[in-house]
C-alpha cells in the first residue's frame, strides 16, 4: 500500500531519501501529482544506542584574570599601540602640504578598526587620546581615509604586527597556518550562460596568516584576491615567522599538502605534520621528507592526528578576529582591503597580549618602554623583576 500525499491525497508518491532528526531518521516521500515533498511522521530507523561517553575534558580559567583584562583592555590596548606606533614616528615623502605623522596615522587606523567607529565618530576618541599624549595631532577624517587606502602604509602595519607579537616569542613553538575570506562592499558581475542571465556576487578577499597554536597570536599574515591558492603561501609565511620565532612544529590542512611545502618546512628547521591526500603515494620523487612523513602519517595515524589537532587553533583565530572586529570591511580599494585586514590581525595581537600580560602579571611599559630593545615575557619572569605582579 502506498503512503498518501499529506497535500494531496494523492497515492503517486515516491521515496526520495531519509532525514535525520534528533528522534531517529524519517523517509522522505515526493508526490508526482503536487510535486510537494513529505514525511509521514514515522521513525524508520530508530535511534542508535548511546555509545558510552568517557569524561568530557575541561579546561581551566583564570577568571580574576580574564576579568581584569576585559575591563582594563581599551586602556591597555591604547598605551600598547602607542608605544609601538612611536617606534615608526617621522613624515613621509612628499611634495607640496606635509602630510600627516606616520606614527598618529598609524595609531588612528588601528583605533578605527578596534572601536569599529566610522572615520567622523572616531574623532572624539582621537582627540581623548591626543590630550592623554598617545598622538600628536588628530588628521582629518578624510586623511585618515585617505591614508588607509595608500600602498606605503602596507609595510609599516607589516611592521607593526611583527612588533605587536614579538613580546610572546617565547610562549610560541608550535605554529598552525590556514586562511579565511573577508568580503568587501563591492560586486562582482557576469553573464551565466546557462540560464542566460546576469548575475552578481560580493567581490571578497583572502587573508593567508600563521598563528601561534598556544595564544592565537598572529607571527606572519598575506593578503591575496580571494580566489588564489593556498600552497604557493606556505613557505614565505614560515620563513617570514621564522625571523621572529624558533618554530617546533608546523600544522596546516591538505590544501598545503606537497613535496615542496614539506621540504621547505625541513629547511626552516621545522616538522610538518600536514596530512596527504587519499590519492598520494609514498614514493619520494627526490623528497626523502615526503617519504618519510608518508610513513609516518600511515604507521602512526593517533599520534600525527593528535599533533595536527593543534592546526584548529588557527580556525579559533579567525573566529576571535571576525567576531570581535568584523567579517566585512568597509574600504573600497584592494590596497585599503589589505591595510584594513592588517589593522585587524594588530588589534587582534594586542588583545591576546593583554590578557596574557594580566594572567602572568605583567605591566606593558615593562615589554615595550625600551626603543633600543624589546624584551620576552619569559626573560621578564626570569629576572624576578619587581614589576612582576602589579597592574597598570
Amino acid at each position: 500500500m502506498k503512503t498518501k500525499c499529506q497535500w494531496c491525497g494523492s497515492e503517486n508518491t515516491n521515496k526520495r531519501g531519509k532525514r535525520k532528526t534528533h528522534q531517529g531518521t524519517k523517509q522522505i516521500y515526493w508526490c508526482r501529482d503536487c510535486k510537494a515533498k513529505f514525511t509521514n511522521g514515522n521513525l524508520v530507523i530508530a535511534e542508535v544506542p548511546e555509545r558510552e561517553r568517557g569524561e568530557r575534558k575541561t579546561y581551566a580559567q583564570n577568571w580574576p584574570a580574564y576579568n581584569n583584562a576585559q575591563m582594563q583592555e581599551k586602556l591597555m590596548f591604547l598605551q600598547i599601540l602607542s608605544e609601538i606606533t612611536q617606534r615608526l614616528k617621522g613624515r613621509r615623502n612628499c611634495t607640496g602640504r606635509p602630510r600627516a605623522d606616520l606614527s598618529d596615522i598609524l595609531f588612528c587606523c588601528c583605533l578605527k578598526v578596534y572601536s569599529g567607529f566610522s572615520s567622523r565618530r572616531l574623532n572624539s576618541d582621537l582627540e581623548i587620546s591626543k590630550q592623554q599624549g598617545y598622538v600628536n595631532k588628530v588628521p582629518h577624517f578624510t586623511t585618515l581615509m585617505k591614508s588607509l587606502g595608500e600602498k606605503e602604509l602596507t609595510p609599516a602595519l607589516k611592521e607593526v604586527l611583527r612588533i605587536s607579537s614579538y613580546p610572546l616569542k617565547e610562549m610560541e613553538k608550535d605554529f598552525a597556518i590556514d586562511s579565511t575570506g573577508f568580503s568587501t562592499s563591492m560586486f562582482s558581475r557576469w553573464n551565466d550562460a546557462k540560464w542566460g542571465k546576469d548575475k552578481s556576487e560580493r567581490i571578497w578577499v583572502k587573508c593567508h596568516a600563521m598563528t601561534g597554536t598556544r595564544t592565537n597570536v598572529i607571527s606572519s599574515i598575506e593578503i591575496t584576491e580571494g580566489h588564489s591558492g593556498d600552497s604557493p603561501q606556505f613557505i614565505p609565511l614560515l620563513k617570514d615567522t621564522t625571523k621572529t620565532f624558533e618554530v617546533r612544529e608546523v600544522s596546516a590542512d591538505m590544501a598545503y599538502s606537497s613535496r615542496k611545502n614539506l621540504d621547505g618546512a625541513v629547511e626552516n628547521g621545522c616538522i610538518p605534520y600536514i596530512p596527504f591526500k587519499s590519492n598520494a603515494k609514498g614514493t619520494a620523487k627526490g623528497s626523502k621528507v615526503w617519504s618519510t612523513m608518508y610513513k609516518h602519517f600511515i604507521n602512526n595515524q593517533e599520534e600525527f592526528m593528535q599533533r595536527y589537532h593543534k592546526r584548529s587553533n588557527v580556525e579559533s583565530t579567525f573566529s576571535m578576529i571576525k567576531r570581535k572586529f568584523g567579517n566585512n570591511l568597509r574600504t573600497k580599494t584592494l590596497i585599503g582591503n589589505i591595510n584594513e585586514i592588517l589593522c585587524k590581525a594588530i588589534c587582534h595581537n594586542l588583545v591576546v597580549q593583554i590578557h596574557e600580560f594580566e594572567e602572568l602579571g605583567i605591566r606593558p611599559s615593562m615589554v615595550y618602554g625600551t626603543p633600543e630593545k624589546l624584551t620576552s615575557i619569559k626573560a621578564l619572569l626570569s629576572t624576578g623583576s619587581p614589576f612582576v605582579g602589579k597592574r597598570v
